[in-house]
């Protein structure tokens, strides 16, 4: 069976994310370990919480290298909300806290204040197979001026990223664990497309 671990970084909605992974034929474990880290087909950094609390945790833990080797590696990682940002150089949210920087973009608070429902995805590659589905957002930050050579859509919303693939790393700023239908979808076409996961 697949093998999933959610980063327990002390904040972000690790129980709906959970049963998410489960319900789509994962074994899914929470935890912060070097080792932890190293041994799952899949890392997800779960979202929902502070920039700030979240960097200083993984500070503490001495888990960033190891994340970012991940990515290196060219190991899957899925980044969800929060824990999209935290793969971005820095947020406004938290000016002095350093991100992760596997992505080359910063976070900024939108011009909404916040966003909360569900949208559609404008992809740069002409993916036509989730074009039509819908997914649910709920955020006040988002993430800009994302550069690289891989797959991203949009939300058409201030432009913010709404989904960016480099390599195996994978961030979304919408919820999948909550886009019900659409969100089992995209997962399955990330298992498929991008990470290579087979059940």
């Amino acid at each position: 069976m697949k093998k999933c671990l959610i980063l327990d970084y002390g904040v972000g909605n690790v129980s709906s994310v959970r049963t998410f992974f489960r319900e789509n034929n994962y074994t899914v474990t929470v935890g912060n370990t070097f080792r932890d880290i190293r041994n799952t087909d899949l890392l997800i950094l779960p979202g929902v919480g502070s920039f700030k609390t979240a960097v200083e945790n993984m500070d503490r833990f001495g888990i960033a290298n190891e994340i970012q080797n991940r990515h290196s590696e060219q190991m899957p990682i899925l980044g969800i909300c929060l824990g999209f940002q935290l793969l971005t150089k820095k947020s406004a949210e938290s000016p002095t806290s350093m991100g992760l920087g596997v992505f080359n973009g910063v976070t900024r608070r939108l011009k909404e204040f916040s966003r909360i429902g569900w949208g559609k995805l404008d992809f740069n590659d002409n993916q036509k197979l989730l074009s039509n589905d819908y997914f649910y957002f709920n955020h006040s930050f988002g993430t800009y001026n994302v550069l690289g050579s891989g797959i991203n859509a949009s939300s058409g919303v201030s432009n913010y990223r709404a989904l960016v693939v480099e390599g195996m790393t994978t961030g979304l700023q919408f919820h999948p664990e909550r886009s019900q239908k659409s969100g089992q979808k995209i997962l399955a076409w990330l298992e498929k497309e991008i990470w290579r996961i087979d059940g």
